[in-house]
């Protein structure tokens, strides 16, 4: 299983390099064009070579094997009550709960959340109880303490979270009433097992025999509020007033962001007009010259649509396709027209959108309105139909408390499980401590990959009572403590910098790797199946390639040291054994492996994010987390120009981005994803052309809870 997992995220990891989303809009007016690619097709895993290999030819060959079975069978009840006996008795724990799967669904060509093995749930009960399980177990994530593995301070619950409070699922009621006026008997899709009928291959691609079980309620909208209603609603995040972040710790004004125009190199720019402390809540950031945003199309519909963008003269762009009660998303900006299709007819435009800032979710339903439709749904269809209206009423309520648009999937998903910096004021300083000190010679070959194969080198290291530490190949490394200093170059949204994150060995270390790599066109959503797309301009022109953390003690540095910065344990920036932080269910990294990018003069890579949206019944809502970006170059080697901007930073000094100027070593390190959980929209950004020389840089993406691609 593990060698299988390892192909298919090896041959998947080009393909889904940034998170699955759709490229970026290029122009503000309109007038240009856009650069996408999109590919829906997975080959289907098999997963049946086993069964094959039992099923016997004849009698004599059955009775050939039935001792084996047998002596199998036994040793795998001996084996699990000898495994409960040393947990429970020896250890003092008990089993860890099924592992929540983050691997590729057996039905890989069918858009449906797996969990362990092949079990293919569909109904509200196990997704809400599965979610809830897992956060429980989770909940010990998030700050590893230096004494006990998995404790931690509870720093989940930011100052500025607010409880959601009661929500009106008004559209799930009108459901139910629905339902009593068509007179329709929510039993007569499934049997009293559970299984579907009355069907060769039903709506979600199952033959009869592969048929999920359903639960005993599903469809079933009076059940699902009161399963709904009986779970916390969660909190919204409020945003702090812009003038807050010119108030430093002590109470005092600061007069100067070190962010504003050359990211970290301070301009002694007041705030426009100054401010009253006292009326700092009332005080709005500038309007950034940039007005682009995140766009996100669901389709609530039992159909397959294609979403389309428009050109000004008319034209229309293949964007995505849109399965059915899934979503998808894309940069794009105010003025903008996209349009949904049939899969199959492209001409005919069932419903067009002009994008505007306040309202950048749209969804499709062509059921609220039509009752042949709905009484043709299915169970299944129907409960995702529901879940739908549940994340509306709940998108609303959010809208209103929190200013901000909704982008996931109520009730699945939650606060985030890894710890956050904080970011209250600009040039906020804070210092973390990391055990992995810098290389200063690099180790030789064959020494450093013995180190790095052997057990004791997987294991989290720690400081001893004697102040010494298990550090391996120390006598390659410097011997001074290691403290990374970050700076707040913008609390909306949070951007640090980090000097000095890489040292000289260790930036010539990455490069000198590149040396036996195949860069290619990198791309914002993987594979580019469209050929026509080749003539649009592209939101990207760099090249990349992928370095994993098992090649090289250095890079394996580079990990841990990336997970002191976010305070997460290194342990979950990999695959773990069964035995291994049994607090956490999901046994799988939660890092990607660093994508090393390449820009020469002139390419660039417009504004953009690094996230998108989830399967619908994926009820951990996994999506990037956080993302570090690592300088490997800059001025001294002939760079000019390639500077990270963040057009839409919230300030009091500039209708411009804040721009972050590369250096050799420097990282920088922002949040995608919002206290509460939300994706944070101005998380957007870019890369500025090179104008002389060529740039280097390597990105490392975290996730929470767990690492799933789209």
């Amino acid at each position: 299983e593990n060698q299988t997992r390892t192909c298919v995220e090896s041959a998947m990891v080009e393909k889904t390099a940034n998170d699955g989303r759709s490229n970026p809009v290029t122009d503000e007016d309109g007038s240009g064009s856009i650069y996408s690619s999109h590919s829906d097709d997975e080959d289907e895993l098999d997963h049946s070579d086993e069964e094959d290999d039992l099923q016997m030819t004849d009698a004599s060959s059955s009775e050939s094997i039935l001792p084996s079975r047998v002596h199998l069978l036994l040793l795998f009840i001996f084996s699990a009550l000898a495994s409960y006996v040393v947990q429970v008795y020896i250890l003092g724990t008990p089993p860890s709960p099924a592992l929540l799967s983050s691997e590729i669904s057996p039905y890989s060509d069918i858009p449906m959340f797996a969990t362990a093995e092949s079990e293919v749930y569909i109904g509200v009960d196990d997704h809400l109880d599965r979610s809830a399980e897992f956060k429980k177990s989770s909940v010990e994530v998030c700050r590893p303490d230096s004494s006990e593995e998995g404790s931690c301070e509870n720093p989940l619950l930011d100052p500025n979270l607010k409880p959601m409070g009661k929500v009106n699922f008004g559209r799930l009621k009108a459901a139910i009433a629905r339902m009593e006026r068509l007179g329709m008997d929510i039993n007569k899709d499934y049997d009293v097992n559970g299984s579907l009928e009355d069907s060769d291959e039903n709506e979600l691609g199952f033959d009869d025999e592969d048929a999920p079980e359903l639960t005993t309620r599903t469809g079933d909208p009076q059940y699902l509020l009161e399963k709904i209603e009986a779970i916390d609603t969660g909190y919204y995040y409020a945003s702090p007033s812009v003038a807050s972040f010119y108030i430093d710790g002590e109470g005092n004004q600061i007069s100067a962001s070190p962010g504003v125009s050359g990211g970290g190199k301070s301009k002694p720019i007041s705030p426009m007009g100054g401010f009253d402390p006292a009326t700092k809540d009332r005080v709005r950031p500038l309007r950034p010259d940039f007005t682009g945003f995140a766009g996100k199309f669901v389709n609530v519909s039992p159909d397959t649509l294609v979403l389309f963008w428009e050109d000004h003269t008319g034209e229309g762009y293949e964007i995505a396709t849109a399965l059915p009660f899934q979503a998808v998303d894309t940069a794009t900006f105010p003025g903008h027209t996209f349009y949904f299709t049939p899969e199959y007819d492209h001409s005919h435009q069932l419903i067009r959108y002009i994008m505007t800032a306040d309202e950048p979710v749209h969804y499709y339903d062509s059921i609220s309105d039509n009752d042949r439709k709905y009484k043709e749904l299915t169970a299944p269809q129907r409960e995702l139909y529901h879940l739908h209206l549940v994340n509306m009423d709940y998108s609303r309520d959010y809208l209103v408390n929190s200013r901000r648009s909704f982008m996931g999937m109520f009730p699945f998903g939650g606060l985030p499980i890894h710890f956050m910096h904080p970011a209250n004021y600009f040039g906020q300083h804070i210092s973390v401590v990391s055990n992995e000190r810098y290389f200063v010679t690099n180790p030789p070959r064959k020494e450093g990959m013995e180190q790095l194969n052997s057990k004791m080198y997987r294991k989290r290291r720690k400081l001893e009572n004697d102040g010494s530490d298990n550090l391996s190949l120390k006598e390659y490394r410097s011997t001074e403590k290691m403290i990374l200093n970050m700076t707040v170059l913008s609390c909306a949204p949070r951007v640090f910098e980090i000097p000095n994150f890489l040292s000289k060995v260790e930036v010539s270390h990455l490069l000198e790797i590149t040396a036996g790599l195949t860069l290619e066109s990198s791309s914002t959503s993987g594979d580019n199946t469209n050929e026509a797309k080749d003539d649009l301009t592209e939101t990207r022109t760099s090249t990349n390639s992928w370095i994993y953390r098992e090649q090289s003690p250095i890079v394996d540095a580079i990990y841990r040291r990336a997970a002191d910065v976010l305070q997460i344990d290194e342990a979950l920036f990999r695959d773990r054994d069964p035995s291994e932080r049994r607090d956490v269910s999901s046994k799988a990294g939660m890092a990607e492996a660093l994508q090393l990018v390449h820009y020469s003069k002139g390419q660039e890579y417009t504004a953009h994010h690094d996230f998108s949206s989830p399967h619908t019944l994926n009820v951990h809502q996994p999506a990037r987390f956080a993302t570090i970006l690592i300088y490997l170059n800059g001025e001294d080697d002939g760079l000019v120009g390639g500077e990270t901007v963040f057009p839409r930073w919230e300030n009091l000094e500039s209708h411009g981005g804040l721009q972050v100027t590369p250096e050799p070593g420097k990282a920088v390190l922002f949040y995608s994803q919002l206290p509460d959980g939300n994706m944070d929209d101005l998380s957007q950004h870019a890369s500025y052309p090179v104008m002389e020389g060529q740039k280097w840089l390597a990105n490392l993406w975290v996730w929470d809870p767990i690492m799933e691609f789209n």
